[in-house]
């Protein structure tokens, strides 16, 4: 019995030893390897982290073109409302000078005697229009 413990042993110490061995070189080789893949992945992790900068800076650009965009079209559209606002205007000013015009026509058929009336009026305003006339043109030449 002593001999098959013997035999035993002397056939498990080489075992052990050469698995011991084994393990050692095993482990350094994955520890190289594991060096090498995180250099290489530390390359390609840096080369994303370019490329999404890139991109971040390209939407970042995007997002303000877009916005002067928006702004020039927010102008745009409220220069065309300011404009038919004053077109509006002008077309209701006219209406109310024209509504004026032929309620004093209606008046001067129905009372003809009026028309003195009228005309003083009409000079007067001519006048005092020729005279707003006369001080904008002086004050232009200045």
């Amino acid at each position: 019995m002593t001999e098959l413990i013997e035999t035993l042993l002397i056939a498990s110490v080489p075992a052990i030893v050469t698995g011991i061995i084994a393990y050692l070189k095993s482990r350094s080789d994955s520890k190289l390897q594991i060096k090498n893949l995180s250099q290489t992945n530390k390359h390609e992790l840096d080369k994303l982290m370019k490329q999404h900068q890139i991109d971040i800076d390209s939407l970042k650009e995007k997002h303000v073109l877009e916005t002067q965009k928006n702004e020039i079209e927010h102008k745009y559209k409220l220069e065309i409302m300011e404009a038919e606002a004053l077109k509006s205007a002008n077309f209701h000013e006219r209406k109310a000078d024209l509504d004026l015009k032929s309620k004093m026509l209606e008046e001067l058929i129905k009372n003809p005697d009026r028309m003195d009336d009228f005309t003083k009026m009409a000079n007067k305003a001519g006048k005092i229009n020729q005279k707003k006339l006369n001080g904008h043109n002086k004050s232009s030449k200045k």
